[in-house]
């Protein structure tokens, strides 16, 4: 079985989570290929972030590596990437899917006293047609430097609403009643705070989510 990695060389993140992927798959006695070849086919294919090769593997065997939703460790001296990403199977039109397993608690979901509604913005997005519907817009924080905290802007407010940004977990999280655009994304799955802690895995925890993601194989 051919499993390949397909990275951007020039971003020094992608190259660490390479570094990891073969150190968990060797654990399990497979080897992985990095490849900055975007077209390189596979049996399984594993791409990062949004842009690089996950157009042009959607509807194929694809884990795909995203920012965390929620995992807050500190990173170790030396990283350049976050200690903590999220793992799931691509969709068929480009989504991803998460199983449930046992053993990782819930994270704790705050108890919310805010009051109107928040639109939340992801990377590159513009504010939404009609926007005066909404309290605040809250552009993304690389289009935009915020005037506060995001915790800040979510408590003073009741309702969260956006695509697919991991601020909006982290709304649901602060107890916010949350509005998903996105028909695909974790928070419109019914368990959602349950597929979180199988979602989001640490750097040396790679041999666990290789485990975990291969049940669904």
């Amino acid at each position: 079985m051919l499993i390949v990695f397909h990275i951007n060389r020039t971003q020094p993140h992608q190259c660490e989570h390479g570094i990891w992927f073969t150190q968990g798959f060797k654990r399990h006695g497979l080897t992985l290929e990095i490849t900055a070849d975007r077209e390189k086919d596979a049996d399984i294919h594993i791409v990062s972030g949004n842009h690089y090769a996950k157009d042009r593997w959607v509807g194929h065997q694809t884990l795909w590596l995203d920012k965390r939703f929620y995992r807050n460790d500190p990173k170790p001296p030396g990283m350049h990437s976050d200690p903590c990403v999220s793992l799931g199977w691509m969709t068929p039109t480009g989504g991803r899917k998460f199983t449930k397993g046992e053993g990782r608690p819930p994270p704790d979901v705050e108890t919310n006293t805010g009051e109107g509604t928040i639109y939340l913005c992801e990377y590159g997005e513009r504010p939404p047609v009609g926007g005066d519907r909404f309290d605040l817009v809250r552009r993304h924080p690389q289009d935009e430097t915020p005037p506060e905290p995001l915790t800040h802007a979510l408590r003073r407010h009741k309702k969260a609403v956006g695509q697919n940004t991991t601020a909006l977990v982290e709304a649901a999280l602060l107890g916010l009643e949350i509005e998903c655009l996105d028909p695909e994304y974790i928070l419109n799955e019914p368990d959602w705070l349950e597929l979180l802690p199988y979602a989001d895995w640490r750097y040396d925890e790679f041999d666990k989510a290789i485990e975990h993601l291969w049940q669904r194989l």
